[in-house]
């Protein structure tokens, strides 16, 4: 019964690993860094992800945002888009590039598990911004590539949704962050 739960699981794309806090302090210089990995972004149609960072070394009142799709690059300008109600804010990425990366495929048992494809960017953002995504009931995330874009909303209160994470990094970022 284990296994065909597990199956069934990983047939439909379900994650077994929830998004991770990461919290570190830095050798070098002593900084406080909370980061998250990627978490869903729900409806999105290659799995658009959204983690977020922040550190001591930064103003207190910004974050950065890391968007990852995949399936093509990340715009440059103005490319992350998110909405609140009726409200539209856009973010410039401060990457001249994309970042790519490819994901190897592999089995697990029988089943093969394809190899993938992605690119990120990040942002900078308000913190406040970040309170937003983790508060309001609906909030809106567009990623413009090109041509095309990918879209999904935070609203999902599932444990490895955005809106999740980004509720789990304010606490980080509260206990760990001055």
């Amino acid at each position: 019964m284990r296994l065909l739960v597990v199956s069934l699981l990983l047939l439909t794309g379900c994650s077994l690993v929830l998004p991770q806090i990461n919290v570190s302090k830095s050798g070098f210089d002593g900084a406080t860094t909370v980061s998250t990995d990627h978490a869903y972004v729900y409806g999105s149609s290659s799995n658009m992800g959204i983690a977020f960072y922040k550190n001591t070394n930064m103003p207190k009142n910004e974050a950065v945002i890391d968007i990852r799709v995949g399936s093509g690059t990340i715009s440059s300008g103005n490319s992350l888009h998110l909405k609140f109600g009726n409200e539209f804010l856009d973010y410039k990425s401060i990457d001249e590039t994309s970042e790519n990366y490819m994901t190897g495929g592999y089995f697990v048992g029988n089943l093969y598990i394809q190899s993938a494809t992605w690119s990120s960017k990040r942002y900078v953002v308000d913190m406040s911004i970040i309170e937003r995504l983790a508060a309001e009931p609906v909030s809106l995330v567009r990623v413009d590539k090109g041509r095309s874009f990918e879209e999904g909303s935070l609203s999902a209160n599932q444990p490895d949704s955005g809106k999740a994470i980004a509720k789990k990094f304010l606490e980080a970022v509260r206990a760990n962050i001055k």
